[in-house]
């Protein structure tokens, strides 16, 4: 445990659900702990990347809170899997390796509009872009060009160790995570590469894999219910409940605990 760090984010949280309710105030508290985490953190920072790659946003979202991973404040670019619900981590491999080839090919039977929800979705490749509301094809297209764009920058900076970080709810396939090492290795002409599985199935997993790092937090049934619910997002952020704070601490315990064993 980093008693340190942990008693920071704890009192920067509390302080942060107290100015929420005041626009003016919260955003001069989110620029003072932007400051600070970049004081605090940004040794570590340089050292890696952590690069979330579906299948929702849970990597991006407990990674920020918890300081492992720069807020956009501090300079983190926002990456293809982030935001949107990216439901087949298979097919989510296949697409860092093909450069997203033809994820935006309109004329593919599969890839529409939602007007109700009124969000695109791509059925080939299972994706829901549910952050991206009222987008129209090009604008989406442009989002997701830059974004992908900043995928291939982090991989390929040669200066930091990359953890490729997969939050799932269902079993992954050990040759399709083969595949991606094997790519990543070739790309950047190293081996600084690691793969985290935060496993939110109901099935414990375990892949004899040297550079595949398995979290198993199935178990926290109490914060899956929150996350069927769409809240858990809420949850994380603030801290309040204990299913978020238990599940919160497991999962950055583990994080830390693979990172710093591994650069």
């Amino acid at each position: 445990m980093d008693i340190k760090t942990d008693l920071y984010i704890y009192i920067s949280i509390f302080f942060s659900r107290i100015f929420k309710n005041c626009s003016l105030t919260n955003k001069y508290w989110k620029k003072f702990t932007a400051f600070t985490d970049y004081k605090l953190f940004n040794n570590k920072w340089n050292h890696y990347k952590i690069i979330p790659l579906g299948t929702y946003c849970l990597p991006r979202v407990i990674t920020t809170v918890n300081k492992l991973k720069p807020s956009k404040l501090n300079g983190e670019k926002t990456l293809p899997f982030d935001l949107a619900f990216f439901k087949d981590m298979n097919k989510n491999i296949d697409l860092v390796i093909n450069h997203f080839d033809d994820i935006f090919d309109e004329q593919k039977e599969g890839f529409s509009y939602d007007k109700e929800n009124k969000y695109w979705i791509n059925k080939k490749y299972n994706i829901i872009f549910n952050h991206e509301y009222n987008l129209n094809y090009a604008e989406l297209k442009s989002l997701y060009e830059k974004r992908i764009n900043n995928l291939y920058e982090y991989i390929s900076d040669k200066s930091k160790h990359i953890f490729y970080l997969i939050a799932v709810f269902e079993p992954l396939s050990a040759s399709k995570l083969e595949e991606l090492y094997k790519y990543t290795k070739e790309l950047r002409g190293d081996d600084k590469i690691d793969i985290i599985i935060i496993n939110q199935s109901e099935n414990k997993i375990n892949l004899k894999i040297p550079y595949v790092h398995i979290i198993n937090a199935f178990n926290y049934d109490l914060f899956n219910d929150i996350n069927l619910w769409n809240n858990w997002v809420a949850h994380l952020k603030s801290l309040k409940s204990v299913q978020a704070k238990l599940f919160f601490r497991k999962i950055t315990n583990d994080l830390r605990n693979i990172i710093l064993s591994s650069i």
